[in-house]
């Protein structure tokens, strides 16, 4: 994947005590994945059809800061993200560890 086509997607997040926590994605295997999202619309939508208790924002992460959510996430556990396409029930499904060791190849 070239640079130009790397997607910058938003996520949404809470703050709770001293840490963030990051909406989460069901699969349908069990556990969970990070939730990303191509639009701040189709998180909100997530964030809305959730019904998720607290106060969520939703930004655009910087490559490197997206990095570092991943590899927080990772290590609590969370080992796959799911990119929301926007398109019905077409969603992408990353190894965390496999983005982070690509990232570092480069």
């Amino acid at each position: 994947m070239s640079d130009a086509d790397e997607v910058e997607p938003y996520v949404a997040y809470q703050i709770a005590g001293q840490k963030m926590d990051f909406a989460l994605w069901p699969l349908a295997e069990g556990g969970q994945a990070l939730a990303l999202f191509l639009t701040a619309d189709a998180a909100r939508a997530y964030l809305d059809g959730a019904r998720l208790a607290g106060e969520w924002r939703i930004v655009r992460p910087t490559k490197p800061d997206l990095l570092k959510i991943l590899e927080e996430c990772w290590e609590a556990g969370v080992l796959k993200a799911v990119l929301d396409t926007a398109q019905e029930g077409k969603q992408m499904l990353f190894d965390i560890l496999e983005v982070l060791q690509a990232s570092r190849q480069k």
